[in-house]
């Protein structure tokens, strides 16, 4: 079969190239050669996730196959009781040791080697006695949040003191050692607050110039005041032992400045001595 070269179209490719259906055809071919290429991509980077993930989870069934092995599950006692304030704390049923059936002396070390920490309380027995009588006091300040702060941090405290073999007995000797230290530092602020407060007024008297420092101190005698009763002692600062505090400041006030005019009388009376000795020379 023949074909004649001259009756062939020299136009017809480019107008098969320019055809709607055809355009179209070449785009539906290069999308579906896109999505292949990329799902052979996504698979080969899903199964080095997967592999990932699947070392990753034996690596962590072997490291709590090894912890289960030495860590054991303990007991041990407690309960809320009520001191001799009122308050309630937590404390340990008994003197009974820490209940475990794990080794500690041998397997314990075997935990710390494995957990990479060590733990080890008894050196801060001290601190922490130390910081479980100043939470006592906080615990009853007269700022609120503060007090709220102090009571839990106190719980965590006590417990810790117990876990390390401090009796509730003990905990409740430190909490009256903390609260006659409390009252004790009360009523030396509360000295110091009314000396500067007789000073002010005896000085600038009642003018402009000492109403802001008399706020002042004022606002802090009204807080000292609620700190006494909340450490238990309601009636302590009265009226009358108030005014008797500030007798005994005004007497302070008066003897210091009897100590001043002492030495100033004493410094004009060597200045004399010396002018005559120079007059005489």
């Amino acid at each position: 079969m023949s074909v004649d070269l001259t009756s062939i179209d020299p136009d017809s490719a480019n107008k098969i190239e320019t055809n709607v259906y055809y355009k179209k055809l070449q785009q539906d071919l290069k999308e579906k050669q896109t999505l292949h290429q990329s799902g052979e991509k996504r698979s080969d980077t899903e199964d080095v996730s997967d592999q990932k993930v699947s070392n990753i989870q034996n690596i962590q069934s072997q490291a709590t196959g090894k912890l289960d092995q030495y860590v054991d599950k303990f007991e041990r006692g407690f309960q809320w009781e009520s001191d001799v304030d009122g308050e309630s704390q937590l404390s340990a049923i008994g003197d009974a040791p820490l209940i475990t059936t794990t080794d500690l002396k041998n397997d314990g070390r075997r935990i710390l080697r494995l957990m990479g920490q060590t733990i080890d309380f008894s050196s801060r027995l001290p601190r922490l006695k130390e910081s479980y009588m100043q939470t006592v006091l906080q615990s009853r300040t007269h700022n609120m949040f503060l007090s709220k702060y102090a009571q839990l941090k106190l719980g965590l405290v006590g417990q810790l003191l117990s876990v390390l073999g401090i009796s509730s007995e003990e905990l409740k000797i430190l909490q009256n050692q903390a609260i006659q230290a409390g009252i004790e530092e009360n009523i030396r602020l509360v000295a110091e607050n009314v000396y500067n407060m007789e000073l002010i007024e005896l000085i600038y008297g009642r003018t402009r110039k000492s109403r802001k420092p008399m706020a002042r101190f004022q606002e802090s005698q009204r807080q000292l005041i609620a700190n006494m009763a909340l450490l238990g002692n309601v009636d302590y600062w009265s009226p009358i032992r108030m005014r008797e505090e500030q007798l005994r400041q005004c007497a302070r006030i008066v003897d210091e400045f009897k100590k001043e005019l002492s030495a100033l009388n004493y410094q004009l009376t060597y200045f004399h001595q010396e002018g005559s000795n120079h007059g005489k020379t």
